[in-house]
């Protein structure tokens, strides 16, 4: 999730890998530790567009995958994270670019 990202071909290569992850992990009704001990504290949606637009809420996480290292990559996959009022996940979303 970390990793620079210089060509499309490399993001696409990140989207196709988070897709299996998210298909093979059955992130739903992790806790939030639980999460943050697999993939690491997620950022805050806060004000987000993308999870605003997919109804999440500003308590929900994302997470970016990969870095721009080139001006030409515009968007990279992105995983968002809902929550339950229990501290549980209730939702996942990923926006693929492959």
């Amino acid at each position: 999730m970390q990793q620079d990202v210089a060509t499309r071909e490399r993001r696409d290569e990140l989207s196709q890998q988070m897709s299996q992850a998210v298909e093979g992990a059955e992130l739903e009704r992790l806790t939030q530790p639980q999460l943050r001990a697999a993939l690491g504290e997620g950022l805050m949606c806060g004000d987000d567009a993308l999870c605003k637009a997919q109804g999440f809420s500003s308590e929900d996480w994302y997470y970016p995958i990969g870095h721009a290292s080139d001006p030409k990559i515009k968007q990279l996959p992105v995983l968002i994270i809902g929550w339950d009022p229990q501290g549980r996940v209730a939702r996942v979303y990923s926006l693929r670019t492959h």
